[in-house]
C-alpha cells in the first residue's frame, strides 16, 4: 500500500503561497482608490458649502463656473420647457435679475437633463429670459442637490460666501429649508433676496 508523502511547504506553487497576499494588495487598491476619485460629499443644508459649479451655457459661448460667481448671491433655479410652474415663474426671475442684479444678485436658470437645448432656446425666447442659462445634461449637478425634475421648478439661494442659505419665505420647502418648489412669485423671491442682502 503506497502512501502520499506531504508537498514540501517550500516547494508550492507560486499562485498558492502568493495567493492572499496579491488579493489583499488588490483589495487594498480597490478600496483606496474608490475613496481618492469619489468626489467629497455634498451635505445640502443651510449654511454648508454649495458644490463648485461648472456648466455650459444653453445656445454655447462658453461655461459659467464658480471662480465666475465668487462674492456674489446666487438664485439657482432647476427649470425645464416642459415644466408647467415654470413658464409663470420666468418672468419673476428675470424681474429678479434686472432689480438686483446691480446688488451682486446672480440669477441662474439650469435647464436639467432630460430637456434639450432646441426646446429650452423656444422656451427661454417665448418668456423673455435675459438672465444666464445653463445646462445641465449629464445631471451630475441636479444629482448632487438632489433634483428630481419631475418636480419642477426647484431653487436654492447661496450666500455670498458661497453657503446655502435657508429659506425664508412661507411655502413647499425641503425639510431643512434649503430649497423651495414650485414657482416662486415675487414677493417671495423679493422678500427672500432683501433678507440675504441685509444679513451679509
Amino acid at each position: 500500500m503506497s502512501t502520499r508523502e506531504n508537498p514540501d511547504p517550500e516547494h508550492r506553487s507560486p499562485l498558492r503561497r502568493f495567493g492572499p497576499v496579491v488579493v489583499v494588495a488588490l483589495v487594498v487598491a480597490v478600496v483606496g482608490g474608490y475613496y481618492l476619485a469619489r468626489p467629497a460629499e455634498v451635505v445640502v443644508a443651510p449654511g454648508a458649502r454649495a458644490p463648485e459649479i461648472s456648466l455650459p451655457l444653453l445656445g454655447g459661448g462658453g461655461r459659467v463656473t464658480s471662480s465666475d460667481l465668487e462674492g456674489k448671491i446666487l438664485v439657482l433655479n432647476f427649470w425645464g420647457s416642459f415644466c408647467p410652474p415654470c413658464r409663470d415663474e420666468a418672468p419673476i426671475l428675470d424681474r429678479a435679475h434686472r432689480e438686483y442684479g446691480d446688488y451682486g444678485v446672480v440669477v441662474l436658470g439650469i435647464d436639467v437633463q432630460r430637456d434639450s437645448d432646441a426646446a429650452a432656446l423656444r422656451f427661454a425666447d417665448e418668456f423673455g429670459m435675459t438672465y444666464r442659462l445653463l445646462k445641465d445634461r449629464g445631471g451630475e449637478l441636479a444629482a448632487t442637490l438632489e433634483v428630481n425634475d419631475r418636480f419642477l421648478p426647484q431653487t436654492f439661494f447661496v450666500h455670498r460666501d458661497g453657503t446655502f442659505a435657508e429659506v425664508e419665505v412661507a411655502g413647499l420647502t425641503t425639510g431643512n429649508r434649503t430649497s423651495f418648489f414650485g414657482g416662486l412669485e415675487w414677493d417671495e423671491l423679493s422678500e427672500q433676496l432683501d433678507s440675504m442682502l441685509a444679513a451679509r
